[in-house]
């Protein structure tokens, strides 16, 4: 059996459709792909720099607190 009704020509017709739409497929998953990478990454960048700010909040609380720890020693002391 020969011709576009037979089984070997529906198989490699079923092959071809299968194939665009794995391709198809596999495209829409690489740009999401793609486009959640970007975002991870910006995200990641963002953490980054919370964290630097974080840090250097707490470095100038650490030094306010010293310094009014000081201030509050010296203070005591020249009063007695």
């Amino acid at each position: 059996m020969s011709g576009p009704l037979s089984p070997v020509e529906q198989s490699k017709e079923t092959r071809a459709l299968t194939e665009d739409l794995l391709e198809d497929q596999k495209d829409k998953f690489l740009r999401v792909l793609a486009a959640q990478n970007k975002s991870l990454n910006e995200l990641q960048q963002k953490a980054h720099d919370l964290d630097k700010k974080v840090h250097h909040l707490s470095h100038k609380v650490s030094s306010f607190h010293s310094s009014i720890t000081s201030f509050h020693h010296s203070f005591i002391h020249v009063s007695m």
